[in-house]
């Protein structure tokens, strides 16, 4: 028996099933770059509605900036393609913000949403209740804490924090001592807390260094030549004209109106009370006790 083999045909179906597979991967390759083109695009339009989100919350900070009690909010501004809306909420509509006024700002570009809140808080005035470029030593019924002056009285804002004490050098906090804030030293091992002392808030020894500008003898001239003592001083108090040092003794109040003082020193077993609204400014060239 004779057997006839005729292979043509293959070589063509080969051919054919080659063409198939690379036809495929083209399509496959297409499809992947077309995904990566929409990924990229939309991650691009995310960015920019962020970024838009973020130009809101600018332009209303500079409106709020000109005008401090603008709450109006901002509604369907159109910039960079896209447009934002811009809401404001403060302490009238939730107490809990106190002076911190909050901007949510939420943008729209070509489909991709974006959201930004911002929180605005007027700075602190003073950084600490109490700061010593050397040494300090709070000791006996010392107390701090922390008030918006620019809210209400005293009493009404009193803060239990915020009365932060400090020094370059030693801090020495003892007694019955309450500091309702902070406590630290840039100095290490330089913060000792003893008796029945209480600090409330946070304790370190590595606090950053503090640079001040320096009290030169001209500034010390000047106060003296424009010290407003005695005329300033009102309550119970002990001020000796010859050497301007003063003393405030227990359960005694001293109130100072606005104006520049010098002392030589201080002697404080009482209380000393800034008139309302007065700015004071103390000049000492001796020991605060």
């Amino acid at each position: 028996m004779n057997m006839w083999r005729d292979e043509r045909g293959v070589a063509m179906l080969v051919a054919l099933a080659m063409m198939l597979m690379i036809s495929l991967l083209g399509v496959s390759a297409v499809q992947m770059s077309s995904t990566d083109m929409t990924i990229t695009e939309n991650y691009q339009q995310d960015v920019r509605s962020f970024y838009l989100a973020e130009g809101g919350i600018e332009h209303a900070y500079g409106v709020l900036r000109d005008t401090s009690t603008w709450r109006a909010g901002l509604s369907g501004y159109q910039a960079g393609g896209g447009d934002y809306d811009v809401t404001v909420t403060d302490v009238a509509t939730k107490p809990a913000l106190g002076d911190t006024v909050v901007f949510v700002s939420v943008a729209t570009r070509s489909g991709a949403q974006s959201s930004v809140e911002v929180k605005f808080a007027p700075t602190r005035p003073f950084r600490w209740a109490a700061f010593a470029d050397d040494r300090m030593d709070l000791n006996g019924n010392t107390y701090t804490d922390s008030y918006n002056s620019d809210s209400g009285t005293y009493a009404a804002t009193k803060l239990l924090s915020g009365g932060d004490v400090g020094s370059n050098g030693y801090v020495d906090i003892t007694g019955t001592a309450k500091i309702n804030g902070d406590a630290g030293s840039a100095s290490a091992g330089q913060l000792a807390i003893g008796g029945a002392a209480v600090v409330s808030g946070d304790t370190t020894t590595t606090a950053p260094m503090q640079v001040f500008d320096p009290v030169t003898t001209a500034d010390i001239a000047f106060a003296k030549a424009n010290n407003t003592a005695p005329g300033g001083l009102s309550g119970t108090y002990t001020f000796n004209p010859g050497n301007k040092s003063l003393r405030v003794s227990p359960s005694n109040t001293l109130t100072l109106a606005s104006g520049i003082y010098y002392f030589s020193s201080m002697d404080i077993s009482g209380n000393i009370v800034i008139a309302p609204g007065a700015t004071v400014k103390i000049y000492i060239d001796g020991d605060i006790q």
